[in-house]
């Protein structure tokens, strides 16, 4: 793994800062949480946060440092990772040791240029149970008469017609296109994504949907009258096409979002405590039997059973992370990370115990189930035993 440095020079003194005062606890509330963010911008942020204040790794580091010339090592060390910034040095030693130990630590532990690695060893109690491997394209099609058509990686070109509309699929996605002159008004197509899955679809007025795992949206096979409305269960995200004399609307549980030409982001699990709309550009209106909210980008809808709406500020990586194949997990508790594993990786989750903390972590969806549990398991919070198709996560 190739862990690249882009903080600042100042910006690397100040998480140098933190690292050190962690490991000597001595930082205060709002400089943990500082720390917290930082860990939580990336998994290598994680992983090397997770070896650097492992007891073992900072006795031998620190008994290394006794005999380094710290001179010679902070302008190597400074050339490396600031080749292009001015040579001005630190007026704190703790600052420079700080991050002496944690370039040294780069290069220690996952460069392995002056000594061999010491791998921590993962306590995944996987009993002879395989590791799940990331979710990949796939989803059920079922046409108005009924049929039903699985679309995998393999399915490629056209798959069914509709009157004169023509559906194809290219093995991650499906594209209406054609004449939608002979098409009932009344009917509709369902695309279904299983837990371990995602598909894209592209609608016949050219809007793009992304379907995430355990997810269905119900569609007009074409948008033939003075409006557009698809229904939608699960999490999708929307790029609509703009048409001002069709306006849009998706209908959930609880709500109806409208739209003109929007993107954004709408989450309707069942297993949620509630749904929720993200507005990434252009312009929304929540719609529920309580009120009217509407969003402008960078906001969050939040959808109650009830139909109260509360709305704050997203955070879109968290939110829309997906989409690109990341988790981005910020300061959130075990329960709504397990959630979404459990949807990704197509595994059960059980409890034994109460987990208070909560967790950051950034790491693509495209990894294997054990990488991200590991990753969780370093901050020594939380452990994880995988039998059969159980994933059981305990203190």
């Amino acid at each position: 793994m190739n862990f690249q440095i882009q903080e600042t020079e100042e910006r690397a003194q100040r998480i140098a800062y933190l690292v050190a005062g962690f490991i000597n606890k001595t930082l205060t509330t709002r400089e943990h949480d500082e720390l917290d963010e930082w860990v939580g911008q990336s998994d290598e942020n994680m992983e090397l946060f997770a070896r650097l204040t492992d007891e073992r790794n900072i006795n031998e580091a620190m008994s290394f440092m006794q005999s380094l010339d710290k001179d010679s090592a902070y302008d190597k060390i400074k050339t490396q990772i600031f080749p292009e910034k001015s040579k001005r040095k630190w007026l704190l030693p703790a600052s420079i040791a700080a991050i002496v130990l944690i370039a040294f630590g780069i290069d220690w532990f996952i460069k392995s240029n002056t000594v061999e690695s010491t791998p921590i060893p993962s306590t995944i109690a996987f009993n002879n149970a395989p590791d799940k491997q990331p979710g990949s394209a796939k989803a059920v099609l079922q046409l108005t008469d009924g049929k039903t058509i699985e679309l995998v990686n393999s399915t490629n070109g056209t798959v069914a017609k509709e009157g004169a509309v023509v559906i194809a699929a290219n093995g991650e996605s499906i594209a209406y296109t054609g004449s939608k002159s002979s098409v009932n008004a009344t009917a509709y197509n369902t695309l279904t994504v299983p837990k371990g899955g995602r598909y894209k679809l592209q609608l016949s007025d050219g809007s793009q949907v992304w379907l995430n795992a355990a997810s269905s949206i119900k569609y007009p096979v074409a948008f033939t009258g003075n409006e557009r409305k698809v229904f939608i269960e699960g999490e999708a995200f929307f790029e609509i096409a703009k048409d001002a004399s069709k306006p849009f609307s998706v209908q959930t549980t609880n709500a109806s979002i409208q739209v003109l030409g929007t993107t954004f982001n709408i989450n309707t699990y069942i297993d949620e405590p509630r749904e929720s709309a993200v507005l990434v550009e252009g312009s929304i209106k929540v719609v529920t039997g309580k009120q009217q909210q509407i969003l402008v980008p960078g906001q969050q809808a939040n959808i109650e059973p009830s139909g109260t709406v509360t709305t704050g500020v997203a955070s879109m990586q968290e939110v829309t992370g997906w989409k690109d194949d990341n988790f981005v997990f910020k300061d959130e508790p075990i329960e709504n990370i397990m959630r979404q594993l459990a949807r990704w990786y197509d595994v059960d989750i059980s409890y034994q115990g109460k987990i208070e903390r909560h967790f950051n972590a950034s790491i693509s969806r495209k990894e294997p189930l054990s990488k991200i549990l590991r990753l969780l398991e370093r901050t020594g919070q939380v452990r994880f035993t995988m039998s059969a198709n159980k994933l059981e996560v305990s203190p």
